[in-house]
């Protein structure tokens, strides 16, 4: 088990580092321009606007297959998953084919401010793009059925050959836009037939058979309601966002892409695999009743997280110009881009704890049993967010939008965190206050020292030995400043790493 989660990390790893190639490409190609912001409305109706359908299929899925399977038998639960796969196929087919009639209202509701010519664009992209919703469901029910049948690598590296997709279809698609869309369908097309292959390799079969009337495909349904209320009102936020920013500034909603970009991908490294790790052994300490030894991991889970993710914070506020044109300045990718994607960059990254904490503690909830609490809080958490957005966009602009999604994660991630005070006992947490204190110290002396060095080397060597040099130094900063302030997880890592180097000698 232990091998398969550090495959699955170092494979998600892998993905991560080319879906982020994959948005640089497009910053490459495209910079922060009308096309740019017509290719995202145009991605953003069919997976943003259906991801949450797709995350509460995938979850609601499982359970309800393993017990068809406990109840009758094998046969009985594939025979369920083929007339799910009939059903959701079919209702997906012909939703595409309503935005693909109505695509002139579909994209105005999400892009009011976009000009005509933009507007035009966004139409015949959605209408390829649409395709994809039915593709996903492929994709989410077959994945759901591998990890029943604890197959979890197929899962975990499909996304390679999508990215690699994409970023072709980039790079010709300078000569008719149309391939943007075309190279997203393809990659998902791809996506589906690794999957396809694997579960018949795993022994499962297609039948034919739609019966949308079946009693289980309603429970399934009933089921998927708290989580897909818990999960689209996060879409809601995004949605908001998008349509407040092509108000804005012509890119504005790239610009934002592009942050979003930047911030994933630090908190997929980091956040994601303790996470997904931890996720599995609280659930079972839940089910034991094991409270104490729940709150001593969920306490580990917290600090490991924070040691990692608050100095990539402090790194990103200190160097988010720098980082910005590092990373996305060349090609078609502007100063003016420059200056709204690192001013997104930049307060998108004040909240980067606070969507960690966010994470553990609504996984927490759950393997409690407890889905309405999170639920709650992430309506809660939309009508902040949005209330702020209108506020802090007309002084901040394009940065307001970021702000007002860091400040709205802080509030929502504190409080869960007091909700989750009154259901379990937290003195194992409380015990680790003090290496978050140190954490927070080092990192604050890091960004110093990271400000520092910047700006004595960024006039006398180039922008790219200047960022990397900061950021190297950085790093060995804050290093010796956990082991000098005494901070016991970073002993631990320190003799960790110091046995296996002695293993290898």
């Amino acid at each position: 088990m232990k091998k398969t989660v550090a495959a699955v990390i170092i494979i998600t790893i892998l993905s991560k580092l080319l879906g982020f190639l994959r948005e640089v490409s497009l910053s490459y190609f495209f910079g922060a321009s009308e096309i740019t912001d017509a290719f995202n409305i145009a991605q953003t109706i069919p997976t943003s606007v259906f991801s949450f359908i797709w995350i509460a299929l995938f979850t609601s899925f499982i359970p309800i297959y393993n017990r068809i399977r406990s109840e009758g038998s094998k046969d009985h639960a594939d025979r369920f998953t083929s007339n799910l796969l009939s059903v959701v196929v079919l209702l997906c087919a012909l939703l595409a084919g309503m935005v693909i009639i109505f695509a002139v209202p579909v994209v105005r509701l999400f892009a009011s401010g976009f000009s005509d010519g933009t507007l035009k664009l966004a139409v015949s992209l959605t209408r390829i793009s649409i395709i994809g919703i039915v593709i996903s469901a492929v994709i989410y029910i077959f994945t759901a059925m591998l990890q029943i049948r604890n197959s979890f690598i197929v899962p975990a590296i499909i996304g390679i050959p999508a990215n690699l997709v994409a970023i072709v279809s980039y790079a010709l698609a300078g000569r008719d836009s149309r391939i943007l869309a075309i190279g997203i369908v393809t990659g998902l097309s791809l996506q589906a037939v690794f999957l396809i292959l694997a579960a018949k390799k795993a022994g499962f079969r297609y039948t034919w058979t739609l019966k949308p009337g079946d009693p289980r495909i309603k429970e399934l349904l009933i089921f998927s309601i708290p989580v897909i209320i818990g999960v689209s009102v996060n879409q809601v936020n995004v949605l908001v966002d998008k349509s407040i920013a092509s108000g804005i500034a012509i890119g504005g909603i790239s610009a934002l892409g592009y942050a979003q970009v930047v911030n994933g991908f630090v908190q997929g490294i980091f956040v994601e695999p303790v996470s997904s790790v931890m996720y599995p052994s609280i659930s079972r300490m839940a089910a034991d009743g094991d409270m104490e030894t729940l709150s001593e991991t969920l306490g580990n889970a917290v600090v490991y997280v924070l040691l990692m993710i608050l100095p990539a914070m402090t790194g990103i506020l200190v160097l988010s110009g720098p980082i910005t044109r590092l990373i996305f300045q060349r090609g078609a990718f502007s100063g003016e881009a420059v200056i709204l994607t690192s001013s997104a960059l930049f307060f998108y990254s004040i909240g980067h704890g606070a969507y960690a904490l966010r994470d553990l503690t609504s996984r927490t909830f759950y393997a409690l049993g407890d889905t309405r609490t999170p639920m709650k809080n992430s309506i809660f958490g939309m009508v902040l967010n949005i209330i702020l957005n209108i506020v802090l966009s007309r002084y901040l602009g394009i940065g307001g939008l970021a702000l007002a999604t860091s400040i709205a994660a802080i509030v929502t991630a504190s409080a869960l965190s007091v909700s989750l005070g009154r259901r379990m006992p937290m003195a194992a947490l409380r015990r680790k206050l003090r290496s978050i204190m140190k954490i927070t110290v080092s990192s604050a002396v890091m960004g110093t020292i990271v400000w520092f060095t910047y700006t004595l080397m960024n006039p006398i060597s180039s922008l790219f030995f200047a960022t990397i040099n900061s950021v190297f130094i950085g790093l060995i900063s804050y290093i010796a400043l956990t082991l000098i302030l005494n901070l016991d997880e970073a002993e631990q890592i320190r003799k960790e790493l110091a046995k296996r180097i002695r293993r290898k000698d």
